[in-house]
């Protein structure tokens, strides 16, 4: 799938963004009329090592249902506007918004639109950086929200999992997704 990023300059898309973006007098930061904030990448991922510290492993479902309630939320408000038609147009604007957004780059490997089956790499992944934590996988916002948006897409409810991930030292985080056995 080829991403706009090619075709327009990152300094171009950094000023649309740019544009997008709304401060009022409060201090809050909004893009398309959402509350937004600008952190550091390390701040995802020292909640997530809180997280672990407190709860054990038990927080990586946490952000996977988490994760997986945005996609639905999202995939759903694409469905409303009548965008969310062609699943390979909203990944390939959603790749995008991604890729401005911080998140990385989305790189779709494979997509059964019908089903829901598909394997996608993230690039760069936030979620992979700031302190070590014991478990090898760390990606499972992105690995819910994933299962979530195409769950609603596709009307198949499918289940997603990390296979490989940049802080196991793999050049990308990639996901795949399975029919859920219920």
């Amino acid at each position: 799938m080829r991403s706009e990023t090619t075709t327009t300059s990152k300094k171009d898309r950094l000023k649309k963004l740019a544009g997008r973006l709304q401060l009022d007098e409060q201090g809050t930061l909004t893009l398309d009329g959402e509350r937004t904030m600008v952190i550091p990448a390390s701040v995802l991922t020292t909640i997530r090592a809180v997280g672990e510290a407190i709860l054990g492993h038990g927080v990586s479902g946490i952000q996977y249902l988490a994760g997986e309630f945005w996609g639905r939320s999202v995939g759903r408000t694409l469905r409303t506007k009548g965008v969310g038609r062609d699943v390979k147009e909203v990944l390939r604007i959603l790749g995008d918004q991604s890729f401005l957004r911080g998140f990385g780059r989305l790189e779709i490997g494979s997509l059964d639109e019908e089903t829901g089956l598909a394997v996608w790499r993230i690039y760069n992944s936030p979620f992979t950086e700031g302190p070590v934590i014991e478990e090898a996988h760390h990606c499972y916002f992105l690995a819910g929200f994933g299962a979530g948006i195409l769950s609603v897409l596709t009307g198949n409810e499918v289940i997603c999992r990390e296979k490989r991930c940049k802080a196991e030292d793999a050049p990308y985080c990639e996901f795949s997704t399975e029919l859920t056995p219920y």
